[in-house]
Protein backbone atom coordinates (compact mmCIF):
# COMPACT_ATOMS: atom_id res chain seq x y z
CA UNK A 1 0.00 0.00 0.00
CA UNK A 2 1.09 3.21 -0.75
CA UNK A 3 0.87 6.05 1.65
CA UNK A 4 1.00 10.33 0.81
CA UNK A 5 3.90 10.72 3.33
CA UNK A 6 1.30 14.38 4.54
CA UNK A 7 -1.42 12.07 5.49
CA UNK A 8 0.80 10.55 8.74
CA UNK A 9 0.88 13.72 9.80
CA UNK A 10 -0.30 14.42 12.93
CA UNK A 11 -0.40 10.58 13.79
CA UNK A 12 0.09 9.73 17.15
CA UNK A 13 3.70 7.77 18.17
CA UNK A 14 3.26 4.99 20.45
CA UNK A 15 6.79 3.98 22.11
CA UNK A 16 6.17 0.34 23.99
CA UNK A 17 5.12 2.22 27.47
CA UNK A 18 3.22 4.99 26.66
CA UNK A 19 2.57 8.17 24.07
CA UNK A 20 5.81 10.20 23.19
CA UNK A 21 4.28 13.04 20.94
CA UNK A 22 2.82 13.19 16.57
CA UNK A 23 4.73 12.69 13.41
CA UNK A 24 5.51 15.89 12.51
CA UNK A 25 7.69 15.27 9.50
CA UNK A 26 9.79 13.17 7.13
CA UNK A 27 13.22 13.46 5.83
CA UNK A 28 14.53 12.61 2.35
CA UNK A 29 17.62 11.69 1.76
CA UNK A 30 18.93 13.67 -1.34
CA UNK A 31 20.88 11.05 -2.60
CA UNK A 32 18.75 8.26 -3.91
CA UNK A 33 15.46 9.41 -1.99
CA UNK A 34 15.91 7.24 0.82
CA UNK A 35 12.99 7.88 3.77
CA UNK A 36 15.05 6.94 6.83
CA UNK A 37 13.54 9.80 9.40
CA UNK A 38 10.64 9.97 10.89
CA UNK A 39 10.31 13.52 12.72
CA UNK A 40 8.20 13.45 16.05
CA UNK A 41 6.98 16.89 18.10
CA UNK A 42 6.86 15.20 21.30
CA UNK A 43 5.03 17.77 22.79
CA UNK A 44 4.28 17.40 26.92
CA UNK A 45 6.20 14.77 27.02
CA UNK A 46 9.17 17.04 26.68
CA UNK A 47 8.28 20.21 26.30
CA UNK A 48 7.67 21.28 22.70
CA UNK A 49 11.26 18.89 22.46
CA UNK A 50 11.38 17.25 18.80
CA UNK A 51 12.88 13.84 17.95
CA UNK A 52 14.06 11.85 14.94
CA UNK A 53 13.17 8.33 14.70
CA UNK A 54 14.77 5.76 12.24
CA UNK A 55 11.67 4.04 10.09
CA UNK A 56 13.56 0.73 11.19
CA UNK A 57 11.59 0.92 14.57
CA UNK A 58 8.81 1.89 13.24
CA UNK A 59 6.24 -1.29 14.36
CA UNK A 60 2.23 -1.41 13.78
CA UNK A 61 -0.01 1.63 12.10
CA UNK A 62 -3.07 1.77 13.34
CA UNK A 63 -4.94 4.21 10.69
CA UNK A 64 -8.61 4.39 12.48
CA UNK A 65 -6.44 5.53 15.47
CA UNK A 66 -4.51 7.75 13.75
CA UNK A 67 -1.23 5.92 15.66
CA UNK A 68 1.86 4.66 15.06
CA UNK A 69 3.87 1.87 17.64
CA UNK A 70 7.35 1.79 17.60
CA UNK A 71 10.20 -0.46 19.13
CA UNK A 72 11.52 2.03 21.62
CA UNK A 73 11.03 2.86 25.11
CA UNK A 74 9.98 6.12 26.30
CA UNK A 75 13.26 6.62 27.80
CA UNK A 76 15.43 5.37 24.54
CA UNK A 77 13.96 8.33 23.13
CA UNK A 78 13.95 10.31 25.85
CA UNK A 79 17.75 10.06 26.03
CA UNK A 80 18.19 10.47 21.91
CA UNK A 81 19.53 13.97 20.62
CA UNK A 82 16.69 16.57 19.74
CA UNK A 83 16.15 17.67 16.17
CA UNK A 84 17.32 20.46 15.32
CA UNK A 85 17.13 21.25 11.25
CA UNK A 86 19.85 23.53 11.25
CA UNK A 87 22.03 20.67 12.33
CA UNK A 88 21.35 18.30 9.61
CA UNK A 89 23.33 20.02 6.95
CA UNK A 90 26.24 17.86 6.12
CA UNK A 91 26.16 14.26 7.26
CA UNK A 92 28.12 13.76 10.43
CA UNK A 93 24.71 14.15 12.27
CA UNK A 94 23.28 11.17 10.35
CA UNK A 95 25.96 8.97 12.08
CA UNK A 96 25.62 10.28 15.68
CA UNK A 97 21.65 9.51 14.93
CA UNK A 98 22.42 5.97 13.44
CA UNK A 99 25.05 5.03 15.85
CA UNK A 100 22.62 5.61 18.75
CA UNK A 101 20.01 3.56 17.37
CA UNK A 102 22.09 0.83 16.44
CA UNK A 103 21.72 1.11 13.08
CA UNK A 104 23.75 1.83 9.60
CA UNK A 105 23.26 2.62 6.23
CA UNK A 106 25.39 3.09 3.32
CA UNK A 107 25.16 6.50 1.56
CA UNK A 108 25.39 6.23 -1.97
Amino acid sequence: MLWDASSINGYAILASDGAIGQVSDILIEDEGWFVPWLIVDTGQFLAGHRVMLPFSALGSLNAVRRQIAVRLTMQEIKDSEAYVPANTAGGAWNEGFQTYYGIRWARK
